[in-house]
């Protein structure tokens, strides 16, 4: 066998071995959350979070505590959106702007995706929607975040920041989450 034959079979015998590993690379999925993070840039400051708490309580399962600080500005879904923005884990760290989704109307979003969240900071603020004046709000044991419906992500470690901003896209705070994707799994029959 000559040199060339042999690289070809390593080759080979390699992508083979790689695709009989029974990992897909991607599929429907669970994300488990590693740790509540500040984010490099929070903006002008104007939302803070404080005090970040995770706490599991099943596989998938989180509630979340966390004190938040409004300044200088009310919430609502006129003047302000969020920005999810995914980094990937890969060689040499995070990688940015994996995904961007945004959503434009704050209020319904947060009631959407965390909506134990939206009803504690309302009932703080003495409301029942938005605009949600300045103030300090304190959530405790919320359950965590309800994910946007895809049918399958890349399994990976992920960084997700969640920038909220005003109406002209200036960024005006900003939290995030670490969190990996895993296989779905199975459900046990009988």
């Amino acid at each position: 066998m000559s040199v060339a034959e042999l690289v070809l079979l390593s080759i080979f015998c390699t992508i083979a071995d790689i695709s009989n590993a029974g990992t897909p690379f991607a599929g429907p999925f669970d994300y488990v959350i590693r740790e509540i993070v500040d984010c490099e840039d929070k903006g002008l400051g104007s939302i803070l979070f404080e005090n970040k708490v995770m706490r599991k309580i099943s596989r998938t399962n989180y509630v979340i505590s966390v004190d938040i600080i409004i300044n200088n500005v009310s919430l609502s879904d006129e003047e302000n959106g969020v920005t999810a923005r995914f980094s990937v884990w890969g060689n040499g760290g995070w990688r940015p702007n994996f995904m961007i989704l945004s959503f434009k109307e704050v209020c319904k979003t947060i009631n959407e995706k965390m909506p134990d969240v939206f009803k504690q900071i309302a009932t703080a603020a003495n409301r029942t929607s938005c605009p949600i004046p300045p103030g300090e709000y304190k959530i405790v044991d919320a359950p965590g975040l309800q994910m946007v419906d895809f049918p399958s992500l890349p399994y990976n470690k992920y960084k997700l920041n969640f920038e909220f901003t005003a109406k002209e896209g200036v960024v005006i705070g900003c939290v995030g989450l670490v969190a990996d994707v895993v296989p779905k799994e199975k459900k046990k029959k009988g």
